[in-house]
């Protein structure tokens, strides 16, 4: 069985791609990946294990301050004989991904687990460099998951991941102690074969509480997932900085309709989706006006207002006073 991938690094100008692996049973490395100048230092660790199973770790160290906020990153282009499961779990930090082979894009890493079932696979990724970046990624041949969990359960697991195609991106809610036995697979504390054999009991046993999540307790989930869903999503939008999210892109994310979303947080919050949102648009221009010296017609755009003035009179209705009066009480 041949799977290649080849990974090309957007972040120097002439950066070296990395060089092809021979993926045998004792392939184990660690080594550096590019970063541009002054933006920080990356790591990733590669463990090849049985049952032909690519399991990496990369880390992204940023430079506190960083002017650019989205950084590009790598791009990620390969093809197999057979499909190929692979999924990117991130502990920290967040990215976008662009899905060229699908023209699909996504905001994966805190808002989600990114799944791919591919023969062909083009991707190009960026990562947010407001905070760093730990992220593991397993990929295995689809025969391996058969075998591993039986084929049945392996087609209602992908279903549940809503790969039920052949080529396919997916972005998953999986919570965090279930990312995190993933990112466990790889012990600081252990060498040689003892570590792969820890990496190897640790991917079996992610793949076991992924399926018991996506397939054995579907139904005693759907009772709770809105009140989780919008839970969620209320700290995640409070994170937020800048425009407003792309309200379909963030239901889709969390595997619901986009009114569906928004009754059921006007149902926990007693307000909309819309109307919190743009609260909280307001209060981090406020916050900004107060804090920072940036002309208001910069701080309209980097919220998402197509003008100063539609800026000032939604500041206007909530606040009672237009922004101008503000910088002014503090002589800016």
């Amino acid at each position: 069985m041949k799977s290649i991938l080849n990974i090309g690094w957007l972040t120097e100008a002439h950066a070296e791609p990395v060089q092809p692996i021979e993926l045998t049973q004792d392939s184990m490395s660690i080594s550096a990946a590019p970063m541009a100048h002054g933006a920080g230092h990356s790591s990733c660790d590669y463990m090849h294990l049985a049952l032909n199973m690519d399991l990496t770790q990369v880390t992204h160290h940023f430079t506190p301050g960083l002017p650019v906020h989205w950084l590009p990153m790598a791009e990620v282009v390969g093809k197999s004989s057979e499909p190929q499961f692979l999924v990117r779990e991130f502990l920290t930090g967040k990215s976008f991904l662009h899905d060229r082979q699908l023209d699909k894009k996504l905001h994966d890493g805190l808002a989600g687990s990114t799944f791919h079932l591919f023969e062909q696979i083009d991707l190009q990724i960026w990562l947010d460099s407001g905070e760093d970046v730990e992220m593991a990624m397993l990929k295995m041949d689809i025969s391996t998951l058969y075998s591993l969990i039986g084929e049945a359960t392996a087609q209602a697991l992908l279903d549940g991941l809503n790969l039920g195609k052949a080529q396919v991106t997916s972005l998953q809610r999986v919570p965090p102690e279930i990312s995190r036995l993933l990112h466990s697979s790889f012990s600081k504390h252990l060498a040689g074969s003892l570590r792969r054999l820890h990496a190897q009991a640790k991917v079996l046993e992610y793949l076991v509480t992924l399926t018991e999540h996506f397939v054995e307790g579907k139904g005693n989930r759907r009772e709770n997932i809105k009140t989780q869903v919008v839970r969620e999503l209320r700290e995640e939008l409070q994170r937020m900085e800048g425009s407003s999210p792309n309200l379909k892109e963030l239901a889709e994310s969390y595997g619901i309709s986009t009114r569906t979303l928004n009754e059921q947080f006007k149902h926990e919050y007693r307000q909309s989706l819309y109307s919190f949102i743009a609260e909280e648009r307001l209060k981090t221009a406020h916050a900004a006006l107060t804090r920072s010296r940036q002309a208001i017609k910069v701080i309209a755009a980097q919220l998402g207002f197509s003008d100063v003035s539609s800026f000032t009179k939604a500041f206007t209705k909530r606040f009672g006073y237009p922004p101008g009066s503000l910088r002014r009480e503090r002589g800016f």
